[in-house]
């Protein structure tokens, strides 16, 4: 996939662009970040943002 492409409706801020450089580099086999697919996870929230896995919701806080 052309690099234009990835995330397409993201705005072109400095963000966009290490998050593209970074996956273009993990997946480039002659990148020395290379990293082969079964090695690779990732978490996405609904919104497309990373989450831990199992995260505690911010909402789950107690007030005492």
């Amino acid at each position: 996939m052309a690099a234009e492409n990835l995330l397409g409706s993201w705005n072109d801020t400095p963000a966009r662009r290490e998050v593209v450089d970074f996956v273009q580099s993990v997946s480039t086999e002659s990148s020395a970040s290379f990293a082969a697919r079964q090695e690779r996870v990732a978490v996405f929230d609904n919104d497309g943002t990373l989450w831990s896995e199992k995260p505690i919701p911010i909402t789950a806080t107690t007030r005492i």
